[in-house]
């Protein structure tokens, strides 16, 4: 599954960031380019990674910068970014509802 792949993939990178010492972190929209999977799915894996790396370790934040080198994959990154600051606290309903929107997606 898509998800699960992005999910293991994002994961993996902060988890190896984290063990080198940084806690600052600049990456791309990983497998958006050749690889072809559609933004808003790299989005929500990211940034779900993102929330369960600050959940671990809330007294040692990362700083994570997403860089978008495609225009148009801007709006699927800034859309879930404000919809995660808008609903921070209840990030399992916010979750929720995107994987069942994601999940409707022809494209998983």
């Amino acid at each position: 599954e898509i998800l699960s792949f992005l999910d293991e993939l994002h994961g993996n990178l902060l988890r190896t960031v984290r063990a080198a010492g940084h806690r600052s972190l600049a990456m791309p929209t990983l497998c958006t380019g050749g690889v072809g999977i559609p933004a808003h799915f790299v989005a929500f894996a990211a940034f779900r990674c993102i929330y369960r790396d600050f959940c671990e370790h809330p007294t040692d934040t990362m700083r994570v910068r997403i860089c978008c080198f495609v225009r148009e994959q801007m709006g699927a990154f800034n859309g879930l970014k404000n919809d995660i600051g808008d609903s921070f606290y209840a990030f399992d309903e916010w979750e929720r509802t995107i994987a069942e929107l994601l999940a409707s997606d022809s494209q998983i």
